[in-house]
C-alpha cells in the first residue's frame, strides 16, 4: 500500500510541475509561498493533531477497534476541514446535508467493516 500513494504521490507531483513548468499565466512566488504555507501547515499543524486524535483514540478505543476509528475520525476531520468554510456563508443549506449524509456514510463504512471481520474471524476461528 505504501508503494501505491507514493507512486501516486510522485505522479500527482508530476502533474502539478508540468502545469507549472508549462503554464505561461503562472505566479511564481505565489506558488512557492502557497507551496510552504501548505508544507508548514501541514507539518506544524495537521500531522501534530492527526498523532495526538490517535493517541487518544488509543487511550479510549479498544485495540480490535483502533485501525477502524482512527480511519473513520481521519476521514471525518477532513470532510469537516474541508467543508466548514463552505457551511460559514450561504451554503450551509446545500452543504450541511451533503456533510451529514457522508459523515454517515463514513460511519457506516467503518462499522460495516468491523462488522465483516468479526463474522470472518467466528467463521475461521
Amino acid at each position: 500500500m505504501r508503494r501505491a500513494l507514493i507512486g501516486t504521490g510522485l505522479l500527482l507531483f508530476s502533474y502539478a510541475l508540468s502545469g507549472l513548468l508549462t503554464d505561461a499565466d503562472v505566479n511564481l512566488p505565489g506558488v512557492v509561498i502557497f507551496g510552504l504555507a501548505v508544507l508548514v501547515l501541514h507539518d506544524a499543524v495537521l500531522l501534530p493533531l492527526i498523532l495526538a486524535g490517535g493517541a487518544l483514540l488509543r487511550r479510549v478505543v479498544p485495540p480490535l477497534w483502533w485501525t477502524a476509528v482512527q480511519f473513520g475520525a481521519i476521514a471525518g476531520l477532513t470532510l469537516l476541514v474541508i467543508t466548514v468554510p463552505l457551511l460559514l456563508g450561504p451554503g450551509l443549506l446545500a452543504y450541511g446535508k451533503s456533510l451529514i449524509l457522508i459523515l454517515g456514510v463514513v460511519a457506516v463504512t467503518v462499522l460495516g467493516r468491523k462488522g465483516f471481520e468479526s463474522i470472518a474471524s467466528r467463521r475461521s476461528g
